[in-house]
């Protein structure tokens, strides 16, 4: 059975469980920002990871429902391209000392096992990490559920009084006296007039 893991609910559980993914080097993520929108599109999470007493660094993830491609490779590029801008504008004395790729971690976490070799090229060509996930369905089945000999009772019980609600006698079949009444009426209404 395949079972599809949307971006959303990946994001919300990065998010909510920064220790489910770590650095290259080992680092944990402290995820500050979901959906963040900068000039190239929408960061889907911001984070930071840092290692003692060091300035943390940024770290940039694209989340994919679909397995990775060249393309998300180069998005998230463009996505820590904005914040490396973003950071020179912050405090451009102190990252000027860094070059663009090294100055932020970027990631992309898409579904799968195997990550084909060109993209695994492409990916250390361009400072990404890429990561992938499986997600696990646990399926249980309860049941079957059945009504109780005392549920069964009551029910039987308020349908009976519910039936006996008088409102429900304009459904009721025409008695054969009451089918006859019009026409024995009109019967007598000759005899009476002729």
């Amino acid at each position: 059975m395949t079972f599809k893991l949307s971006e959303s609910d990946l994001e919300d559980y990065l998010f909510t469980h920064p220790k489910a993914v770590q650095t290259f080097s080992g680092l944990d993520i402290n995820w500050i920002a979901r959906q963040l929108r900068v000039p190239s599109g929408i960061i889907d999470l911001l984070g930071y990871a840092s290692a003692g007493n060091n300035r943390p660094y940024p770290v940039v993830a694209e989340l994919k429902s679909v397995p990775i491609t060249a393309e998300a490779l180069t998005q998230v590029c463009r996505y820590a391209h904005d914040i490396y801008s973003i950071l020179l504008k912050h405090d451009g004395e102190y990252y000027n000392d860094f070059e663009e790729m090294y100055a932020i971690y970027r990631m992309v976490i898409g579904p799968g096992e195997m990550i084909a070799h060109d993209l695994l090229f492409e990916a250390d060509a361009l400072g990404v990490s890429i990561y992938t996930f499986r997600p696990k369905f646990d399926l249980k089945i309860c049941g079957p559920y059945v009504f109780t000999k005392e549920a069964r009772e009551n029910h039987n019980r308020i349908l009976e009084e519910a039936s006996a609600n008088p409102i429900f006698s304009v459904f009721d079949p025409p008695d054969e006296d009451s089918l006859l009444k019009p026409f024995e009426d009109f019967l007598d209404q000759k005899q009476d007039g002729e």
